[in-house]
């Protein structure tokens, strides 16, 4: 082999690897350099985002459901549930003592009842009402009408207590008077306690 024909093939060999090693190099630039630089680009695209919108964190915080919300809505709920059952049944008790009190003062008048099942069932009637009164005027209005039907079962009471009945007829009269002097007085109290607010309570100016 001569010298030149030595020195073509080197030069051949030369010009290969170099055919070879450029497509090579770009591969391995694309698969390294432009891969991070289309990720900078897309780190600093979502960077910028944020920093444009600064709120949108918080605003993707508060479209989330609170927990707690849910829990005060729930007792919320539970309290007005609450408040509907409690006036059902005070209603039902309202109604209850009322046709008790009307059913014991049908049974006395026609001379089988008993007066002191009628004046507990009267006394009843009456704690309820107060309970539920709003005003000193209704107030008074209940226990005044408290001391007119006591009164009146009084005197039933002490109609049966004549020569031939028995101590248990005197008893029941007995505690007949008794509600009915303590009906009388809290009235005569709740008329004092209604004057006295009265005074206290400014008056309009003329």
């Amino acid at each position: 082999m001569t010298y030149s024909t030595l020195v073509k093939m080197l030069v051949f060999v030369c010009v290969a690897i170099g055919l070879v090693a450029g497509p090579l190099v770009l591969f391995a630039h694309i698969a390294t350099g432009g891969s991070s630089d289309t990720e900078s680009v897309t780190i600093n695209r979502s960077t910028d985002d944020t920093a444009t919108h600064p709120n949108a964190f918080q605003v993707a915080d508060s479209d989330a459901p609170n927990p707690s919300e849910d829990f005060k809505r729930d007792e919320l709920d539970q309290e007005d549930t609450d408040v509907n059952r409690t006036d059902n049944l005070t209603s039902a008790l309202l109604e209850t003592l009322r046709r008790l009190v009307d059913a014991n003062k049908e049974m006395i008048q026609n001379g089988k009842g008993q007066p002191d099942a009628m004046l507990r069932a009267r006394k009843e009637l009456c704690e309820v009402e107060m309970d539920l009164a709003h005003s000193p005027s209704e107030r008074i209005r209940i226990l005044e009408e408290q001391v007119h039907d006591l009164s009146e079962l009084e005197k039933i009471a002490e109609a049966q207590t004549g020569v031939n009945a028995g101590i248990n007829a005197r008893i029941q009269f007995l505690a007949v008077k008794a509600g009915r002097l303590e009906a009388q007085l809290a009235l005569i109290n709740e008329r004092a306690s209604a004057d006295a607010k009265s005074e206290v309570s400014p008056k309009p100016d003329h």
